[in-house]
């Protein structure tokens, strides 16, 4: 299996909490194998077996990587994650008005799951094992922070002003959030009547609109 991009060695740190090293290409097939897997088979047929068999790897050689499925299952989501989270800074650092790094902010996981449509399946598969797990339902408190504070981030310049009040701008971020992962989450779970670009535009209007109401005097 090609690996379908060559991500930064900084990422890799992200995602393997160890310093880039030849084995991370190994560890980056595995991953792309776990996400495929789980995204045509279902998590049931994603064992070391099947995942060894797309790679080409023995099962020990994929066990000797990830002592169990939790870990294994565990770092895709984190791999996945990471991808997104890497398209979203990329934008961020064309912007330069708080409107272009809101819209950059808001378009990131969109344009993720544009490029990337079967990290969904993992996606939908993390928040439910967040449902149960603590280690998940940590990551995934960490993953929220730190998107709430980077939307926030956005409104730096109007809190400066004192246009906006810092209070303020948390609360529309926290409200911005809430409407990504729910459109994110009707749109791969449903017959959505938009296209996930439609959906993007939407959600990038709406947001605006309410960070425009919120500069408006009361």
């Amino acid at each position: 299996m090609k690996s379908k991009s060559k991500i930064p060695s900084p990422l890799l740190f992200q995602v393997f909490d160890v310093k880039p090293r030849k084995s991370d290409a190994r560890k980056v097939k595995i991953m792309e194998a776990v996400i495929e897997c789980v995204a045509t088979k279902g998590l049931e047929e994603t064992t070391f077996d099947a995942i060894g068999k797309m790679v080409k790897m023995e099962r020990t050689h994929v066990n000797y990587y990830f002592a169990n499925r939790k870990e294994l299952i565990k770092t895709a989501v984190r791999y996945a994650i990471a991808l997104g989270q890497e398209i979203t800074i990329q934008h961020v650092r064309k912007a330069n008005t708080w409107r272009e790094r809101l819209t950059a902010v808001i378009e990131g996981p969109f344009e993720w799951l544009e490029v990337y449509p079967k990290h969904t399946s993992i996606l939908a598969l993390f928040y439910y094992l967040c449902s149960y797990d603590e280690e998940f339902h940590a990551l995934q408190t960490m993953i929220q922070t730190g998107g709430e504070e980077r939307l926030a981030s956005s409104f730096q310049s109007l809190v400066e002003s004192e246009k906006l009040s810092a209070a303020q701008a948390t609360d529309l971020a926290r409200t911005i959030q809430s409407l990504m992962a729910g459109n994110l989450h009707f749109y791969y779970s449903c017959e959505y009547p938009l296209s996930l670009k439609q959906l993007k535009a939407k959600t990038v209007q709406i947001s605006l609109n309410l960070a425009d109401a919120a500069l408006t005097p009361q």
